[in-house]
């Protein structure tokens, strides 16, 4: 009775193991140039997590599509030179952050009302497309995310093309967010500051076909 439970046990674990690589499989798709590939469909909510790391910053993204397709991400960023205290394995400066840019821009007054996944891929880096909508008007939006090599630094990059029939006008604020920690937090009371900011504002005329390219960072340093 006993060896009847265990095979029974061991072919269940193989039918549910079985599913879930199938899973994984239909979703994700290996590219000739190793890239892998998430064509999203509709009503596919999905969401997953990737480690990237430079010489100066680690950072989690936990990345995915909600059941309405749009891209959702949440950034956990950690500085390793950036020591707190106790001064142990574990004592560096960390983050989770969820700003995301394109909820600073306006088309033609119109804030972004909807964004639709098309696709994500990853190959070191992070890449997605989507359709954005700004009140009646249309933006193909190409986003790409990864850690600098040698900054203490995270990088979003941006292609914003007008998609829609007429010129529209994209307005980028003035961006820069900063955040001072507690000198008692800090190894020898050094204070760190983490910033968010864009790399460029103003009024950006764009007609149909034209890209906007604007970038999205976030520095951790410290205090002077």
């Amino acid at each position: 009775m006993k060896n009847k439970v265990l095979i029974l046990s061991l072919l269940l674990c193989c039918f549910f193991l079985s599913a879930s690589s199938a899973t994984l499989k239909d979703r994700w798709k290996i590219q000739l140039d190793g890239t892998i590939v998430w064509s999203v469909s509709k009503g596919d909510a999905h969401s997953d997590h990737v480690e990237m790391s430079g010489k100066y910053i680690s950072v989690v993204l936990r990345y995915g599509v909600d059941k309405n397709g749009s891209f959702v991400l949440n950034k956990s960023l950690n500085f390793p030179m950036l020591r707190t205290v106790p001064n142990n394995t574990h004592a560096t400066l960390d983050r989770r952050l969820s700003w995301n840019p394109l909820n600073l821009l306006e088309a033609n007054g119109a804030a972004l009302t909807e964004e639709q996944v098309n696709s994500l891929s990853m190959k070191g880096m992070l890449n997605v497309k989507s359709i954005a909508k700004f009140g009646r008007n249309e933006f193909g939006v190409s986003r790409t995310m990864f850690p600098s090599i040698d900054k203490p630094a995270f990088i979003e990059t941006f292609d914003i093309t007008n998609l829609s029939d007429n010129d529209v006008t994209l307005e980028v604020p003035q961006y820069r967010s900063a955040i001072e920690t507690d000198s008692k937090r800090g190894v020898d009371n050094h204070v760190y500051c983490i910033v968010s900011t864009l790399n460029k504002s103003g009024v950006f005329h764009l007609k149909k076909g034209e890209v906007l390219h604007l970038s999205a960072l976030n520095v951790g340093y410290k205090k002077g």
